[in-house]
């Protein structure tokens, strides 16, 4: 799934109405997440490959998956009957 733009971490609203903070922050985001994508590839290729299951959300999103959205069960805590 793509993503329109990188937001500020828990939609807050740290940069009020500065278009140019908001752009810098998706753009620092989106370069971020390139340069951990480009690691973990170069990390795969040189141990034997596979396939990188990290992405850049806003730029390539995942076509690869073709799962339908599931609910997970999880059951870490004891559950009380």
């Amino acid at each position: 799934m793509k993503i329109d733009r990188f937001d500020p971490p828990g939609d807050n609203d740290d940069f009020g109405n500065d278009a140019a903070l908001k752009e810098q922050w998706d753009q620092t985001m989106s370069g971020n997440f390139d340069t951990g994508v480009n690691s973990v590839r170069k990390y795969l290729a040189a141990h034997g490959g596979g396939t990188c299951q990290f992405y850049n959300p806003l730029t390539q999103g995942r076509t690869d998956l073709d799962l339908p959205p599931a609910d997970l069960t999880w059951n870490g805590f004891p559950k009380n009957a």
